[in-house]
């Protein structure tokens, strides 16, 4: 999708510089905030692996993955480095961590929305790089969000199942987590390949989150 869109800059190479600026700080900022939500909220609840690995920090350079990265500017889908944490630390324990599975998804959203704040009050003017630049802001860290939440290993939103299903229900999880890795790229190749599974199932709410917080 988003290489597609740039393509369609190919005759405009000033919109294209633009473009491409705002995709790739987009990215870098939700990506950072995504993974620096999810070691903050591992130490506020009490484990301090990710201070020790010297991921407690919004210095992007700590939670880029460079393979991640290049993968959601050609596929859509990505990821930064995972956060490193250990539930048996965890004020509440396996509880605790769908609080720490969340708080990155949480964070672009919580993003998504303050950077719509001066779209919905018009102070920045449409059609304007100011303007687009808030769009792809919103429109990746909406993308993170919803993304992530699938419930594959090893999203987050698999990681938020392992906390909040009962007990019995755990070792027919770990059994998906061995496969999880083996599935997400098998959907990402279908999209690659042109079947666009993901882009069906995460399309519509990526356009009702973005289409609320530009007031659209």
């Amino acid at each position: 999708m988003l290489l597609s869109e740039l393509d369609l800059l190919q005759h405009d190479p000033f919109t294209w510089v633009i473009t491409l600026i705002s995709v790739i700080t987009s990215l870098v900022v939700g990506i950072t905030i995504h993974e620096g939500s999810h070691a903050a909220s591992a130490f506020l609840l009490g484990d301090k692996t990710a201070q020790h690995h010297g991921r407690l920090t919004l210095n992007p350079l700590k939670h880029l993955d460079p393979i991640g990265s290049i993968m959601i500017l050609l596929v859509n889908f990505g990821w930064g480095k995972p956060t490193p944490v250990n539930p048996f630390n965890l004020a509440g324990g396996r509880r605790s961590m769908s609080i720490v599975a969340l708080a990155g998804p949480c964070s672009n959203i919580v993003l998504g929305f303050v950077l719509g704040i001066p779209i919905r009050l018009s102070l920045v003017a449409a059609s304007s790089d100011t303007f687009d630049f808030f769009v792809w802001m919103i429109f990746i860290n909406t993308a993170l969000a919803i993304f992530n939440m699938l419930p594959i290993p090893p999203l987050d939103g698999f990681r938020f199942a392992l906390g909040v299903f009962p007990r019995d229900a755990l070792p027919l999880l770990a059994n998906v987590e061995r496969f999880g890795p083996i599935a997400l790229f098998g959907v990402i190749g279908l999209e690659w390949i042109g079947i666009p599974i993901l882009s069906k199932l995460l399309y519509p709410p990526l356009v009702f989150f973005v289409r609320i917080m530009v007031g659209a």
